[in-house]
């Protein structure tokens, strides 16, 4: 997995859907090399890097290799989540994110995420879809 290329994407937008759940619309303009998945159980990996790394200094192209010449502190956090929605035309793609407070990493980047913030992703995975025949 670490050998898989990230993805650049954008925050588009988010919004509470719970006390304890975001809603994050993430958007890319280079889309196409998003190819959404098949599956049910369909999963991206977000890449939370620190604002204070240089992504343009780091080996390219990016993956998660890239990262392994920083300081194991200075490294991203990576953390799956599901994906509830694929807007291929609008180039979109939606997460929620549950919120456990101050803690995690994924939870209070969802809080604090605003339109045009960048992450990276690495996905789409996924490996089940229920057979259409069962009852």
């Amino acid at each position: 997995m670490t050998g898989r290329l990230l993805q650049s994407f954008e925050v588009v937008g988010t919004r509470q859907l719970a006390p304890h759940m975001v809603r994050v619309v993430l958007g890319s303009s280079h889309f196409e090399t998003f190819v959404p998945s098949k599956f049910t159980d369909s999963y991206v990996k977000l890449v939370f890097v620190t604002g204070d790394v240089d992504v343009a200094g780091l080996p390219q192209p990016l993956t998660l290799d890239s990262f392994a010449i920083l300081p194991p502190d200075e490294r991203p956090a990576v953390r799956t989540m599901t994906v509830r929605h694929v807007d291929v035309p609008a180039g979109q793609i939606t997460v929620d994110i549950a919120v456990h407070g101050e803690h995690g990493v994924a939870g209070p980047w969802a809080v604090a995420s605003r339109p045009g913030q960048a992450i990276y992703l690495m996905g789409p995975g996924g490996a089940y879809t229920p057979d259409p025949a069962a009852d």
